[in-house]
């Protein structure tokens, strides 16, 4: 069982950043997981579309409460993985990004299924 601390707001400044308590969840309890998306650069490297390079990744995450985090990975030495949580907008850019439909995933949260489909049309 892998268990996640998420230390902070992605996206969030200010006061409501300030405020920020940490919390944690298991990997092997959330409702919806979504890997990060690959494309070859033409140099055969394989590119992360959230991160926008080779050496680093990320994974969004639903838990089980239906909280939204994003977990950030790097294969550069000393560089820590880094779990930060997601208002909904946030979420729904990362996904965007990623070339994800919130709605294909069961349990995405309904708020973020909506805010993708309101960007669409």
């Amino acid at each position: 069982m892998a268990r996640l601390t998420v230390t902070g707001w992605r996206g969030v400044e200010g006061e409501e950043a300030e405020e920020f308590s940490p919390w944690y969840f298991d990997t092997e309890n959330v409702r919806v997981k979504v890997e990060n998306e690959t494309d070859l650069d033409g140099q055969s490297n394989n590119v992360s579309r959230t991160t926008g390079d080779e050496f680093s990744r990320e994974t969004l995450y639903v838990t089980a409460k239906g909280r939204l985090a994003v977990r950030f990975t790097s294969q550069w030495q000393g560089q820590p993985d880094q779990v930060e949580q997601l208002e909904v907008k946030h979420a729904v850019d990362w996904l965007v990004r990623n070339g994800s439909d919130p709605s294909e995933y069961e349990g995405m949260p309904e708020e973020v299924v909506k805010e993708y489909q309101s960007r669409e049309g």
